[in-house]
């Protein structure tokens, strides 16, 4: 790009009069020093800024940065733009340097991708895992605030895509999305993207705990459901979610060399387990049972429950599931509603919450508080027996006492 020799003082009437000569080329004003408007080859006209950042005199490199278009901008409205530019360089900035600092800046979108793919991929979280945070971001978070820089997100801002989550996906969804935002964001001011988690201010919408335990009559029903059902280790893996309250990945995923056949006892390994540590679980005469039998029949495969190949676990139960409460008539139950029923089950029969607490895996002891209203009826029932068997204790009839003779004593 050449310049024209002689500078002018840019007017409307100049930059109406510059020609097209099919070469780029630049024009410098008389009244701004370093500003002027570069012409292209096509004859688009371009104001733009020559400065110096900081004060390094002339020992610094010119930089050059834009300013605006002409007809978009006004001679005058791009002079004074022009001179805010080149006061912000006087003071030691680089106006250049920030509109890259600007265009490079992480946005939503770059932050909700490093929590699921970098982050997630570093700490091993479970595939189910990711694949619910990636849905949660791209369904309801990204939409609004993809593009938007995460430093610019405001609490108010987050706080409306909350209620929005809410009104659309309701407020357990929408509590997910936030707490998925919050750890991204956490994530973010540890690498230096914003300085601020803008979801920390933002309130979680209470919510009703989801707990439906199977009755007595359910019990029987879902287990000779589970004897009709056609895929019979699908009927032994149904089985074992109410024996022992493991969750659904725990089961499916379950190898034959966690279980101590002998002792009685299943090692879950810390990577399937909930809690990132390794539990141990005792069996039930009657899902030792089951494993045994599984064992038997396939002397050995790997997993207890195999998926389309032999080498790699079954993936989910939704149809023999769903089966099974059709058959059952099992209305508005969930596969993880197995592990409440064996729960309610220990805490009716008078069993300790810490010892619940370890059967189930829990490592909170508020996790198993949840089941202290059947401990609490099971203790009640219980007092209540003892005390009717006292008050029939009281109302039977007094056995007659026989005096005591004493010998006479000698003299």
């Amino acid at each position: 790009m050449t310049d024209k020799a002689k500078p002018v003082a840019l007017t409307a009437s100049v930059m109406t009069r510059l020609r097209t000569t099919g070469e780029r080329y630049a024009i410098w004003d008389t009244e701004l020093s370093g500003f002027g408007v570069r012409v292209g080859a096509g004859g688009k006209r371009t104001y733009v800024l020559r400065y110096r950042p900081g004060a390094g005199g002339r020992t610094t490199p010119l930089r050059q940065v834009t300013v605006g278009t002409w007809p978009e901008l006004t001679v005058e409205q791009a002079r004074r733009k022009a001179h805010a530019l080149a006061a912000q360089a006087q003071l030691g900035g680089d106006p250049m340097a920030d509109r890259t600092a600007e265009r490079e800046a992480r946005t939503v979108a770059d932050v909700c991708a490093h929590y699921s793919c970098d982050y997630a991929r570093h700490a091993r979280l479970r595939p189910r895992t990711v694949k619910g945070i990636e849905g949660a971001f791209r369904l309801h978070v990204l939409p609004d605030l993809g593009r938007t820089r995460a430093k610019d997100v405001t609490t108010a801002r987050v706080r409306e895509l909350h209620r929005a989550t809410a009104d659309r996906a309701g407020v357990y969804q929408a509590n997910r999305v936030l707490a998925y935002l919050s750890k991204a964001f956490t994530l973010a001011v540890e690498n230096g993207w914003t300085e601020t988690n803008p979801v920390e201010g933002v309130r979680r919408f209470p919510e009703d705990r989801r707990e439906r335990f199977l009755s007595d009559d359910e019990v029987g029903r879902f287990l000779r459901a589970c004897d009709q059902l056609p895929d019979p280790r699908a009927a032994d893996a149904l089985r074992l979610l109410l024996l022992t309250g493991a969750r659904l990945r725990e089961v499916t995923g379950a190898s034959f060399d966690q279980f101590d056949l002998e002792a009685g006892v299943w090692t879950k390994p810390s990577a399937h387990t909930k809690q990132k540590r390794e539990h141990r679980a005792a069996l039930s005469p009657e899902a030792l049972s089951i494993v045994r039998g599984l064992r038997a029949a396939d002397p050995f495969g790997r997993y207890l429950f195999p998926g389309r190949t032999p080498d790699a676990p079954r993936v989910d139960l939704n149809k023999p599931w769903q089966a099974v409460c059709a058959r059952a008539g099992l209305e508005g139950v969930r596969i993880h509603d197995l592990r409440h029923t064996l729960a309610s089950s220990l805490a009716s029969a008078g069993v300790g919450l810490p010892v619940i607490g370890r059967a189930l895996g829990h490592t909170q002891a508020a996790t198993t508080h949840r089941y202290a209203h059947v401990a609490e009826r099971a203790q009640a029932d219980a007092v209540a027996l003892a005390g009717a068997r006292f008050a029939q204790l009281h109302a039977r009839p007094a056995a007659p006492v026989a005096p005591i003779r004493r010998r006479p004593t000698e003299g």
